[in-house]
């Protein structure tokens, strides 16, 4: 995904003089006159924009405090629903191997506990997506099971061609898209005309997927130019 998504927007970014920082959280907001006019994070702060895009997940976005001049904290209607979305969790696990007998970029397994394996050379990655109850097992017992079932699907896969592996769990990868989720999105509107929200999980009529991610972008940045009259 870094390939695709990630390094290309990096650097469509810095072209255009952009300053990306790394590794710091947003802490708190001030507000002032319904507008946010200060953003403090955990290593700085920044006043010198006229618009903000939260481009977070909702149970992120909902540890933000939002304080007055005075460091009151503010409450607001959207931060009432934040918390009541459901998640679904992705399990991945990373295996290394000393050579690699798989031949196509990517397998799609058919009554597997396995969803997806890619092929990136000597590195494959499995993907199980609805992973509730495999991320509640051990890591250690995980690997032995997937070793199992790479050997029935795959007889080429041999165990002691593994190098290294390293197991990921993402226990709130995703949003449940039900029903109660799709009215949940379109109630979360921002308090102000500056701060706008972007993420799979806003009101793009799409489930959890890249292509919704992608939407909320496009929808936040023609709010944030119509705002800016830009």
């Amino acid at each position: 995904m870094s390939e695709l998504f990630s390094i290309p927007a990096q650097k469509f970014l810095e072209e255009r003089n952009c300053t990306i920082i790394n590794s710091e959280r947003v802490e708190s907001v001030i507000v002032v006159d319904e507008r946010i006019v200060k953003i403090i994070t955990n290593k700085s702060s920044y006043e010198n924009f006229d618009a903000v895009v939260f481009a977070i997940p909702p149970y992120a976005l909902d540890k933000i405090s939002f304080l007055d001049l005075d460091d009151r904290i503010t409450s607001h209607r959207f931060q009432l629903s934040l918390d009541e979305f459901k998640y679904s969790s992705i399990l991945n696990v990373h295996i290394w191997l000393k050579e690699n007998p798989f031949k196509e970029k990517f397998y799609g397994l058919i009554e597997s506990e396995i969803h997806w394996l890619f092929n990136h050379g000597k590195h494959i990655s499995l993907t199980v997506s609805s992973a509730d109850a495999l991320c509640e097992v051990e890591n250690d017992e995980l690997i032995e099971d997937f070793y199992s079932e790479l050997e029935i699907f795959f007889p080429i896969f041999l165990k002691e061609n593994v190098v290294e592996w390293k197991i990921i769990k993402e226990k709130r990868a995703t949003f449940v898209p039900d029903c109660a989720s799709n009215e949940l999105r379109k109630s979360i509107l921002s308090p102000f005309p500056n701060m706008f929200f972007a993420g799979d999980w806003t009101d793009t009529e799409l489930p959890a997927t890249i292509e919704g991610a992608v939407l909320s972008g496009k929808i936040a940045a023609q709010k944030s130019c119509s705002f800016l009259n830009c």
